[in-house]
């Protein structure tokens, strides 16, 4: 099920390039206390295992694929990975007014805005660095992070699952050469 989820995943990462609106749809909001689910999450360290055993098992077999497993391997560093899952942790309260979201974590608070790409460049224009980009992509809130200043950018989409019970984030790296690194996690809502 993990692996189907990734593959959803690495398909809402194509969209997440694509114009984002400043507001969900009609009846979507992701306001409540959540706990994260670590059985139902992935584990960073245990997708990164699977990708070095993946490039060392076509190293050994010595073939012409090997080469090409290496040049295709996911190169995050792990630094970044461990960055951009530390937080939220593992109790997060989300309120949502609109298309604007404010999660609160271990004492740390993000409030995420959605502009138009206009009101992006006119922002930068004026004070010359963008606004953080975020928006709506369907049903799913969509922040993009750069954990540090050179190190990769990562798509957040947080999501409701179907029945309301369940937060779903996919952490998606951006660039073609990373997409096969999509890990997700899952957070229960508390009464």
């Amino acid at each position: 099920m993990r692996f189907a989820n990734i593959f959803l995943a690495v398909l809402i990462a194509g969209c997440a390039s694509e114009q984002l609106a400043v507001a969900p749809p009609s009846g979507i909001d992701l306001s409540g206390h959540w706990r994260l689910d670590a059985a139902d999450s992935d584990d960073p360290q245990r997708l990164l295992q699977a990708l070095d055993d993946t490039r060392n098992q076509a190293a050994a077999a010595g073939s012409k694929g090997a080469a090409q497993a290496d040049a295709g391997a996911v190169r995050l560093p792990i630094a970044a990975i461990a960055e951009v899952m530390q937080w939220p942790g593992r109790d997060l309260v989300i309120k949502q007014t609109g298309g604007v979201a404010a999660f609160s974590s271990d004492g740390e608070d993000h409030v995420y805005r959605p502009a138009s790409a206009a009101a992006r460049r006119e922002h930068r224009h004026r004070r010359g660095r963008s606004p953080a980009v975020c928006g709506w992509s369907g049903k799913s809130l969509v922040v993009q992070v750069q954990p540090d200043d050179e190190g990769p950018k990562f798509d957040l989409h947080y999501e409701l699952s179907a029945d309301g019970r369940r937060l779903l984030e996919h952490v998606l790296p951006i660039g073609a050469g990373n997409s096969g690194a999509a890990l997700s996690r899952v957070w229960d809502r508390v009464p």
